[in-house]
């Protein structure tokens, strides 16, 4: 027998064990499922909904399994969710890799894998957190991918194994869960965890609905199991409707699942009041939970792409329904797909700021430029190959975000061969963020030149488990970027939600450069207005400048600091000319960054670091860690303010030599003259000074 074959007659055997051992809950031969759910079920519906007429008359007639039957019949032949269903699929003995690991319970989330085991009873733990013993391990088993992966196993092949096992884990999960908490009228409890916890509730019913309709015409998929899920997406949707959270990521992610459930069973009685909770949500998010520049409020990419994902499902499933959907919907939507196409590199990849990952948004953008017809999307993503090329200088700023990425250049073409002479930083001079995701990380500037990182953000590691105390004592912390702490004080975590647009004359983007400035202060000093200000000059397409200014009213203080490398990056400190060299491992692109402060204390490129604490780790996506460089400059300050500048040349051919020196400052001490020597090994020296704002 092959592999393959016994995979499949492994999955069979635990099935017949899980089936007869594990769920002896209702004849086998019935479509009625079992109580509580039965009940559940029969009180949602309308009977007097089209097509339930058969329904109506067994329930007349106190007839269950006969109200059963009908209401299995029902939707096997009803005319509702067309874009759901699917002819009936010839049986085959064939197989779908993606599925077979399901088979045999094995799951990979985060990039971690695990087989989860089964209880004496043959039931699936639910509760199993995987290997790092991480709760979001098991709340991503509980949110039910894998039943779609087996409904399209089953309708590619046929092969009546995968609607078998589908059957078992739907019936496993359900009963195992039972009915929601009954919490406050806010939140539900959170020992009910992670069975029913309001993000994963909401996802689920966007999943189910895949699975329901395209178990249809399967005979393997019994149907007292499809009302088993027909009940619970009832109870799911009341559960969603009772309960809200305030995180605009998981209020978007449940207005999905309602409108999703309302959609797929208009025969509920209930299903327009979904319908209308979720659509009234969403709205609410893109009011209150994004600004007017398209820039969800948490301050973090990932989370930003996710919202923008669920209302976009809305709105799709709404257009396949034909349904309703408020005008300003569409606008609200589109203005955040426009925030995640305008910060992608080169390469397509976002922003890594806050609880993100590093996530490539390339066919997200090519798919939504079409949704939405923008040419100028399809340009990004394609990097010139589609599309037509933005309008006006290659940086963009969202003010109410306060974030700004600044471009040498619109990305050229992605073809074969294609040199890649792009350079991408982003920079945060907004608030912190409107929920737990935010990091402290005002004033960080991430560098990425050449299709290379080379300054990077922290990550975020784990949220629970093994990894998370990277994330809690390092990565959400200011000394997690690249920023300048004042006495080891951690920033200020306000304002959490910006009240408007950063003022016009905080920035300014031209056809020969940017200019963008900021400042934070620092939690626990005693005196309230000891802070860090730092603005950014982008002479476009040769180098930014990077001045600081610590004011502090200490008579003596210290400051530290912080850049933080890639870990395909080395990093080289000449203290002669006050230069750190940065030097790809794998080619000859590099990045100098000069100092014009001549002396500092003490200079250390940590990597890896574990005590005296955390630092020089790197996280690009969710349980993930590397070691990388963070170079730590310390120096002592007097009270008043102290000035130091940071010329940074990317260069594709070599390392820059350069000399960088803070010219004058000005009377009023919020701005300063920079000049800069900088030679290039492909160029002549040049020099040139700058007036850079503080504010």
């Amino acid at each position: 027998m092959t592999t393959k074959g016994l995979i499949l007659l492994g999955a069979m055997c635990a099935l017949l064990h899980q089936v007869t051992t594990a769920h002896p809950l209702r004849d086998s031969d019935s479509s009625c499922p079992p109580e509580p759910f039965r009940t559940a079920l029969f009180k949602a519906l309308n009977a007097s909904y089209p097509g339930l007429a058969a329904y109506a008359a067994a329930i007349q007639r106190n007839d269950v399994e006969g109200a059963c039957d009908a209401l299995a019949k029902y939707y096997e032949d009803a005319n509702t969710d067309a874009w759901l269903r699917h002819a009936t699929v010839p049986p085959s003995n064939t197989y779908a890799q993606a599925a077979d690991a399901v088979l045999q319970d094995h799951y990979t989330y985060y990039g971690v894998s695990a087989v989860v085991p089964r209880l004496p009873s043959g039931r699936l733990d639910w509760n199993f957190s995987g290997p790092n013993h991480d709760v979001q391990w098991s709340l991503a088993l509980n949110r039910h991918f894998q039943f779609g992966t087996l409904t399209d196993a089953w309708l590619a092949t046929g092969n009546a194994t995968y609607a078998a096992f589908l059957d078992a884990l739907v019936e496993d999960w359900i009963t195992f869960a039972g009915l929601p908490p009954q919490g406050s009228s806010k939140y539900p409890p959170e020992e009910y965890y992670p069975d029913w916890v309001l993000l994963d509730a909401g996802i689920r019913m966007g999943v189910w609905p895949i699975a329901f309709f395209g178990m249809q015409n399967s005979s393997t998929f019994r149907r007292s199991t499809l009302l088993l899920m027909a009940a619970s997406s009832a109870i799911h949707a009341e559960f969603l409707t009772k309960y809200t959270v305030p995180t605009s990521n998981w209020v978007a992610t449940i207005a999905y699942g309602l409108a999703s459930t309302a959609i797929a069973f208009p025969e509920f009685t209930a299903s327009s009041t979904w319908y209308n909770v979720g659509l009234t949500r969403a709205a609410l998010v893109l009011h209150d939970g994004v600004y007017p520049d398209g820039v969800e409020t948490e301050m973090t990419a990932h989370y930003h792409a996710v919202a923008a994902n669920s209302l976009d499902k809305i709105l799709e499933v709404c257009i396949l329904a034909e349904a309703d959907v408020p005008k300003s919907f569409k606008g609200g939507v589109e203005g955040m797909f426009n925030y995640l196409a305008y910060t992608m590199d080169s390469k397509g990849f976002a922003p890594l700021n806050g609880d993100s990952d590093l996530d490539n948004n390339t066919a997200l953008i090519v798919e939504q430029s079409r949704v939405f017809n923008r040419s100028d999307w399809l340009f990004l993503a394609t990097g010139g190959a589609q599309g037509v090329l933005p309008e006006g200088p290659s940086s963009t700023m969202f003010t109410w975000a306060g974030q700004i990425i600044m471009r040498n250049q619109w990305p050229h073409e992605k073809a074969a061969g294609t040199t890649d002479t792009t350079t991408w930083m982003w920079f945060s001079i907004g608030p912190f963020g409107s929920s737990g995701h935010a990091h402290m990380d005002k004033l960080h500037l991430s560098l990425r030149a050449f299709g290379l990182d080379f300054l990077v953000d922290s990550g975020r590691f784990a949220y629970e488990g093994d990894m998370a105390v990277y994330l809690h004592t390092y990565a959400a912390l200011t000394q997690g970027h690249n920023v300048v702490m004042l006495n080891g004080k951690q920033q200020v975590k306000t304002p959490a939600v910006a009240q408007g647009p950063v003022p016009a004359s905080a920035w300014n983007i031209t056809d020969a450069y940017d200019a963008v400035c900021g400042n934070v202060s620092f939690d626990g000093l005693t005196a309230a207005d000891d802070f860090h200000a730092r603005s950014i000059h982008h002479e476009r397409g040769e180098f930014f400048v990077v001045l600081d200014r610590m004011y502090s009213r200490a008579a003596a203080a210290t400051m530290e600091t912080f850049w933080h490398v890639h870990p395909n990056v080395t990093t080289t400190w000449h203290a002669p000319s006050s230069t750190l060299f940065l030097q790809s491992k794998f080619g000859s692109e590099g990045v100098t960054m000069v100092s014009s402060l001549q002396q500092w204390e003490n200079v250390s490129i940590v990597r890896g670091q574990t005590k005296p604490v955390l630092q020089g780790w790197y996280s690009p996506t969710y349980s993930e860690k590397h070691p990388n460089d963070a170079a730590i400059f310390t120096r002592s300050i007097n009270s008043g303010s102290t000035y130091m500048a940071w010329v940074i040349l990317p260069s594709r051919s070599g390392l820059e030599h350069a000399t960088v020196t803070v010219s004058s400052i000005d009377s009023d001490g919020n701005g300063a003259e920079v000049t800069v020597h900088y030679n290039t090994t492909s160029g002549p020296s040049d020099v040139k000074t700058i007036h850079m704002k503080l504010c």
